[in-house]
């Protein structure tokens, strides 16, 4: 299997499955060796019933990429994180190193009620999913690897050792970026005939392939003819942004549909504006690769590593916001096409229709940024975005069919076959895809965290002005009027609704003593490094005006 190496450790599981270990052990009167002792601690859910799935890492090893050019470690920490059945888990940070020390790190996955049986649990074919993430100092991350890893073989025994091998993401999948011992055990233990023999599950698993390569086959036949009908409509649709497939961060090619599942995240992301803000304020990277006309990465990132590196590219972007849309019911899509500057661009499209005899309204949302603009056909736009190629969600696909592409002229009925070509919805739905990342809350204390960033800045911006002849006093009370208006400034990102605005300044023309003038500039950032957002601050004219003013 891709991705994973078995040695020695099968002799070691057969031994685990005969109890022959146990019992040599027991017959020394030592504590069991971690190999044979059960891998699951105790948890309550076990006592309540049905059954786990239990992940432990072990040795780890041949992680280069967290060495520097000395051969000495680079610095900063690993975390390692794992989706598996719709349930994440997220390791402690461990130094990073050559070989990091993940032993302690275990996973309980609650299996589905619904399959109590395991010859159910082979029916479930989603596999696990592994990233590990690098973490500096100043709060930058950098994913270090992937790998998925079929777990349905522990059903044979009930328990299994392997090596998985992670894989670089950004394209350069075949590139092997370390080595992770991985232990899985079902719990309860499988008993007598309880279990399914190895025929039957390399059997599953080959079906399953065999059937996924039907499938992709058939599509790509009906495509190659759907491209062909596209172009005959118009020769020069073939200079359009309308993209079908899309390499995924495993190196393989699917239907951009495949990319979208509905996420309902919960009571981490309650409202659709907090779900255009959350998804803005993941960190932004332009992947780049070496060589190429354009240099631009044509790989999307599974939306898991999108979330575990906290960073991700437009696309990746646009596709968790519209995951998270779709997963409040609404109507909505990627939209893929360019700027009014003309390089290319995603960003997502809602449609909503009041009234069946008129065209749908259609909200056009960035995110990157959170914001979002109401479509008003003909009119000025108050947007960046040129031209349309195609729009997309999980269930449809549609290509932009209109003489005149440029969003300004864009008529956004898709049910209308004039204006836009559709592929086959129902060979769409037969596309097999991955299972979405839920969002998951962590607790957090917001106030310490805010008072240990704005203490850390304070001294930082201390130090700087020093540097340059300045001296620095700090009005506590501006402070606390300040903060009043940043709490407005995100509350509007939030809602869209502005507020506070004539309170603030009547606070502040009161406050500002005669004779001095109140400059203030409005920054946000997506990360917690103190020196970072002074580097940032820097970099901007209005911002490093007000920090090399003289009091």
């Amino acid at each position: 299997e891709e991705g994973i190496v078995h040695d020695e450790d099968k002799l070691l599981s057969a031994l685990h499955e005969k109890r022959v270990v146990e019992q040599l052990l027991g017959s020394l009167g030592r504590d069991q060796a971690s190999s044979s002792t059960p891998l699951a601690p105790k948890h309550d859910s076990l006592a309540r019933g049905g059954k786990h799935l239990h992940l432990r890492f072990g040795r780890a090893s041949a992680f280069l990429d967290c060495l520097a050019e000395s051969g000495a470690p680079a610095g900063g920490t690993l975390v390692a994180h794992v989706l598996a059945l719709g349930q994440r888990f997220t390791s402690r940070p461990v130094a990073a190193t050559s070989e990091p020390n993940f032993e302690e790190f275990s996973c309980l996955i609650t299996l589905p009620a619904t399959a109590p049986t395991s010859l159910e649990l082979l029916e479930m074919r989603d596999p696990v999913h592994m990233v590990v993430v690098q973490h500096g100092d100043d709060d930058d991350s950098v994913i270090v690897g992937a790998q998925t890893v079929e777990w349905r073989k522990v059903l044979v025994s009930g328990y299994l050792s392997v090596h998985v091998e992670l894989a670089a993401v950004g394209g350069d999948s075949n590139v092997s970026t370390g080595v992770v011992s991985l232990q899985m055990e079902l719990l309860p233990r499988i008993e007598g005939k309880g279990g399914v023999d190895e025929v039957s599950v390399k059997g599953q698993i080959k079906g399953e392939r065999d059937r996924d390569a039907e499938v992709d086959r058939r599509f790509f036949g009906m495509a190659k003819a759907w491209w062909k009908e596209y172009l005959s409509i118009r020769p020069e649709h073939a200079s359009r942004a309308v993209k079908i497939f899309s390499r995924g961060d495993d190196d393989v090619n699917r239907p951009v549909c495949c990319f979208l599942q509905p996420i309902e995240a919960g009571r981490a992301v309650r409202t659709v504006g907090e779900a255009a803000r959350f998804v803005s304020l993941i960190e932004y990277q332009r992947i780049q690769v070496i060589g190429g006309a354009s240099g631009r990465s044509d790989t999307w990132a599974d939306l898991h590593s999108v979330l575990a590196g906290r960073k991700g590219d437009v696309e990746e972007h646009a596709l968790l916001l519209c995951a998270l849309l779709l997963g409040f019911d609404l109507d909505a899509y990627c939209v893929i096409g360019s700027t009014q500057a003309g390089e290319p661009h995603m960003w997502v499209l809602t449609l909503h229709t009041p009234d069946a005899s008129q065209p749908p309204q259609a909200t056009l949302w960035e995110s990157l940024t959170g914001s979002r603009y109401t479509h008003v056909p003909s009119a000025p736009p108050s947007h960046k975005y040129g031209r349309v190629g195609c729009v997309f969600n999980q269930k449809s696909f549609y290509a932009n069919c209109q003489q005149d592409d440029s969003v300004k002229e864009c008529n956004f009925d898709l049910s209308d076959t004039r204006l836009w070509k559709h592929l086959d919805a129902s060979l769409v739905s037969t596309v097999p895809r991955r299972q979405p990342a839920p969002i998951v809350m962590h607790p957090v204390v917001a106030n310490q965290m805010e008072e240990a960033i704005e203490s850390s800045l304070k001294q930082l911006i201390h130090d700087h002005r020093k540097d340059t002849g300045l001296a620095t006093h700090w009005d506590s009370h501006l402070s606390f009027l300040l903060g009043g208006a940043l709490y407005s400034y995100e509350a509007e990102r939030v809602t869209g609704v502005a507020s506070g605005a004539i309170e603030f300044q009547q606070s502040i023309r009161r406050a500002v003593p005669d004779g001095f003038t109140f400059k203030g500039f409005p920054i946000h950032f997506s990360h917690l490094s103190a020196p970072r957002m002074l580097r940032d601050m820097l970099r901007s004219k209005v911002a490093a005006e007000i920090i090399s003013l003289h009091g």
